[in-house]
């Protein structure tokens, strides 16, 4: 009922095809997971997951830590249902000066159930996201695709996509495109607990690269699109998002509209992290995706825009602040 495999240096490594029921917390329908090793290419394709119940019980799990590298990890063509507290359809990550030089995470059709309801203390633990991707602690991406992924969602705080890059962490080259999201949070008891459809958070030191193009989203609650940026209590060491956003359609948003662009700091105000936009002006960004309604676009803090796509730019001194 499990597949797992845990590999030091193998060269190639695929799992393919399988149907694979899982019952019980804390495991994974596949796990794969490098520490301290190589492994050259992985390739999960066309396999049909179920997880039932157990809290921790993620569809795919791909994990790199301790300074091991994956060169090409392939997540296409999977059927992935997931059920109970924080059990993730597809959890890519990297960690403790891990490496993925290059992911792909394509064509999936990922649905995560949890539980909507409270426990005992009225409190929301869901966050079961449809595809979550961390960089987490010195971790990196290299190339990054997520394309053609249909992402549906029950729970609260349960993303569609959810990309996060830790402490100096770094994801370099980012592609979000040509998505189908749905997250049908049920009444968070925080705002903070909404669902969102697409969500990027670059912590402090750290760098996101990403373009989001052509992604339909649809929700009862949270934000199409969340872009946030946050610092410790160091000074000047937020993180940064240069995102280029174009072609998204975001139906029923409830919470902060279609755009939600935040840089803030968590415990020292005056220490915000970066965010670029591509694009003259917020008018830009929002006439490039649809519904094009100022009151569809949100921000807190300041800013920036850079009218062509220049990875350059990020922290160069073309960029002009709008606040």
């Amino acid at each position: 009922t499990e597949s797992r495999a845990n590999t030091s240096s193998i060269s190639d490594l695929k799992i393919s095809d399988n149907m694979i029921e899982v019952n019980g917390a804390q495991t994974a329908g596949v796990e794969v997971v490098v520490s301290n090793g190589y492994l050259a290419n992985l390739d999960i394709s066309g396999n049909k997951v179920s997880t039932d119940g157990g809290f921790l019980s993620h569809g795919v799990r791909v994990l790199a830590s301790e300074m091991g590298s994956i060169g090409a990890t392939i997540i296409n063509d999977n059927v992935i249902i997931t059920s109970g507290l924080l059990s993730e359809g597809i959890y890519l990550s990297s960690l403790d000066g891990a490496s993925i030089e290059q992911a792909t995470v394509n064509n999936n059709i990922v649905l995560t159930t949890g539980d909507v309801g409270s426990d005992s203390r009225n409190q929301y633990n869901l966050e079961s996201d449809g595809i979550y991707v961390n960089a987490l602690r010195n971790g990196s991406f290299g190339k990054l695709q997520i394309t053609g992924n249909e992402v549906t969602t029950y729970g609260n705080d349960a993303d569609g996509i959810y990309l996060i890059a830790g402490v100096n962490a770094v994801v370099s080259q980012a592609l979000v495109s040509k998505n189908t999201v749905s997250t049908l949070a049920s009444s968070p008891i925080q705002n903070n607990q909404a669902a969102e459809g697409i969500k990027v958070l670059s912590y402090a030191d750290s760098l996101i690269m990403i373009a989001l193009y052509n992604n339909l989203i649809l929700q009862s609650e949270g934000t199409g699109i969340q872009l946030k940026t946050q610092s410790s209590i160091r000074p000047n060491d937020g993180g940064s998002i240069f995102a280029d956003v174009q072609g998204n359609t975001v139906i029923n948003a409830n919470s902060s509209g279609q755009i939600d662009a935040s840089p803030y700091g968590a415990s020292n105000p005056n220490n915000v992290g970066t965010i670029t936009l591509v694009g003259e002006s917020p008018k830009d960004v929002l006439l490039s995706n649809s519904p094009a309604d100022q009151a569809a676009y949100s921000v807190t803090g300041p800013i920036l825009f850079e009218p062509t796509v220049n990875a350059r730019s990020v922290k160069g001194k073309s960029i002009r602040k709008v606040k």
